[in-house]
């Protein structure tokens, strides 16, 4: 038969229903127990005693909060680094599309038109992925992400307004020299997304790579404008003295 175990302690029944299969030495522990468990409490009021459990409460829900959050930033941190993905590989994929272009210019200026496209505009920069989260980048990057599409799409409007004026000889190389100008840069946006969320780099140090024949476009590109700038101010120059020279007075 269960047997019913009570215990009254300034005013509190303590009560325990055992059953017959419980010994004599388990009765008396949880007796015990029971007793330890008054002990404890007694020196507290009730208005302490609620301070302790609330406390408990809210330990426990700054504890559930932090998990919350710590479980929130790593989600973020995995999404973020996927996303810097896709955008250094779109960046790194403008980029060869600006070698490329080059290329082509070239292999028709130096084929005399027998082969390539002269190309009058610099390539398009592709929309980002859609499935890239900006936010984790943070302020900074976006920002430089962004500023790059922004960039493209004014030289692209200005080489287009510049041919109201000029023709292929002296746009095309320009088109080459910022081309060259912007891939690199591209790649620069790209190296920096790999390194801030710790991708893999790209190896740039092989052979032949899109990063060192960038390079040595806009060196060359550079160069030649610069000759070709010179000797136009020289032409104008030498132009501007002869007009400015009084012509001499003949004697009678």
């Amino acid at each position: 038969m269960p047997l019913i175990f009570e215990e009254r302690r300034n005013g509190i029944a303590w009560s325990r229903v055992w059953g017959d299969g419980e010994s004599k030495a388990q009765k008396e522990s949880i007796g015990l127990l029971g007793r330890s468990a008054v002990n404890w409490l007694m020196p507290f009021s009730t208005t302490e005693l609620l301070t302790i459990v609330g406390g408990s409460s809210v330990i426990a829900a700054a504890v559930t909060q932090g998990i919350g959050i710590i479980r929130d930033w790593r989600k973020a941190k995995h999404e973020g680094k996927f996303s810097a993905l896709y955008v250094a590989i779109a960046l790194e994929s403008y980029a060869d599309k600006c070698a490329t272009l080059i290329g082509d210019s070239q292999n028709h200026q130096n084929s005399d038109g027998h082969a390539g496209v002269p190309h009058g505009n610099i390539a398009d920069l592709p929309d980002y992925p859609a499935a890239v989260e900006w936010k984790p980048f943070g302020i900074r990057d976006t920002t430089r992400a962004m500023s790059f599409r922004v960039e493209v799409d004014t030289r692209k409007a200005s080489f287009s307004g510049e041919w109201e004026f000029g023709d292929e000889e002296d746009i095309v190389p320009l088109v080459r020299e910022e081309s060259a100008r912007l891939g690199l840069k591209a790649l620069e946006l790209a190296i920096g997304f790999r390194n801030t969320w710790g991708i893999e780099a790209v190896d740039y140090s092989t052979e032949w790579n899109v990063r060192d024949y960038l390079k040595t476009a806009l060196a060359e590109h550079v160069t030649k404008r610069e000759a070709y700038e010179k000797i136009q101010r020289d032409s104008h120059d030498q132009l501007m003295g002869s007009l400015n020279e009084t012509p001499a007075l003949p004697s009678e």
